[in-house]
C-alpha cells in the first residue's frame, strides 16, 4: 500500500540520515586522528633532523674529547717519566750527598791534625821582617830551599 511504502521511505530516509551522521563522525573522527597522525609525522621528522644534527656534534665533541684524552694520558706518563727521573735523581744525590759528608769528615779530621802545624806557620811567617825578605830577593842564585819556597 501506498502508506506503508511512504512510511517505509520516510523511516528508510531517517534510518539513512542516522547512518550518514554517524559515518561523517567517523570520517570526523578519523580525519582528527589522520591529521594529528600527520601533526606527529611532521614532528618526527623535525626531531630526527634535530637529533641528526645533534649526533653530528655529539660525534665530534666525542673526537674532540677522545684527543683531548689522549693528551692527557700522554702528559700523565711524560709526568710519570719525570717522576721518576726525578726519584732517581733524588736517590743519587742523596748517595753523592753521603759521599760528601764522610769526605767532609774526613778532611775536617785531617784539618784537626794539620791546623796547629799551619796555625804556627802562619805566625811563623807573620814574624818574617820585610828587611829579611829584601835580603833574600838580593841573592841572585839563592839556596834550593830558599827557591823551592819562593
Amino acid at each position: 500500500t501506498p502508506l506503508k511504502y511512504i512510511a517505509f521511505l520516510n523511516t528508510y530516509e531517517i534510518l539513512l540520515r542516522q547512518k550518514r551522521s554517524i559515518k561523517l563522525e567517523e570520517i570526523k573522527r578519523l580525519q582528527a586522528g589522520l591529521d594529528k597522525l600527520v601533526d606527529a609525522s611532521a614532528k618526527v621528522d623535525t626531531m630526527s633532523r634535530e637529533a641528526d644534527v645533534k649526533r653530528q656534534e655529539l660525534t665530534k665533541k666525542n673526537a674532540e674529547a677522545d684527543e683531548q684524552l689522549k693528551t692527557i694520558s700522554q702528559r700523565m706518563s711524560l709526568s710519570a717519566i719525570r717522576k721518576q727521573e726525578t726519584d732517581t735523581l733524588e736517590k743519587n744525590l742523596k748517595v753523592e750527598e753521603a759521599k760528601l759528608t764522610e769526605e767532609r769528615i774526613k778532611i775536617e779530621a785531617e784539618l784537626k791534625d794539620i791546623q796547629p802545624l799551619i796555625d804556627a806557620a802562619k805566625k811563623a811567617v807573620g814574624g818574617i821582617k820585610r828587611d829579611n825578605l829584601n835580603e833574600i830577593r838580593a841573592l841572585r842564585i839563592p839556596p834550593q830551599a830558599i827557591q823551592d819556597v819562593l
